[in-house]
């Protein structure tokens, strides 16, 4: 599956019609720097959104968990609420960050 794939499958309109002027750009030469387009969005940002929506070649890079489920990284302690933030939410998901290790995991809706 594609990153513009991903988008429609989610009803994501508007990152779809920011992804295309992206690759636009791409193809005309109009990137500057590190890939970057002037619009907020940058091969960095791609790459961010194929790690979150879990797809090849990045969908390893986080651990999918349970939502509510909590940090995959830091042990759990009885009586211990775990800490963490919301970095990112899209429709079917979410991706979180640990307060206490900076650890990121996307949480899905199944």
């Amino acid at each position: 599956m594609t990153l513009g794939a991903a988008f429609r499958e989610r009803g994501m309109e508007e990152q779809l019609r920011r992804l295309r002027l992206y690759w636009l750009a791409t193809r005309h030469g109009l990137l500057k720097g590190r890939n970057e387009l002037d619009v907020k969005w940058s091969e960095a940002h791609v790459i961010d959104w194929m790690k979150t929506l879990r797809l090849p070649p990045f969908e390893g890079a986080y651990t999918e968990r349970r939502p509510g489920s909590g940090c995959p990284a830091c042990p759990s302690e009885p009586g211990m609420i775990p800490s963490a933030r919301v970095d990112l939410v899209f429709p079917g998901g979410a991706r979180l960050k640990c307060n206490g290790c900076g650890v990121q995991w996307v949480e899905l809706e199944r």
